[in-house]
């Protein structure tokens, strides 16, 4: 990712964790890291291409330089 694509970032924000293609919801960062483009994680919920998640969605701590930001093609 890059720093402008990081500080554009915003709670909700559905990404792709790249290793396994899995789709995560963006529930936590620093907020000053973000802005300043140094935050390198942020915790998420895998979710599906809606956002959506159920009860047995586990939180995780995602690194962003293994993420990308996920377009939903319509």
């Amino acid at each position: 990712m890059t720093i402008q694509e990081i500080k554009s970032i915003k709670m909700g924000t559905i990404l792709i964790w790249n290793p396994t293609g899995e789709l995560f919801r963006v529930t936590g960062f620093n907020e000053f890291k973000i802005k300043d483009g140094t935050e390198v994680k942020v915790n998420g919920l895998e979710c599906d291409s809606d956002a959506r998640y159920t009860n047995e969605s586990m939180p995780s701590v995602y690194n962003l330089s293994k993420s990308s930001i996920f377009k939903k093609v319509k």
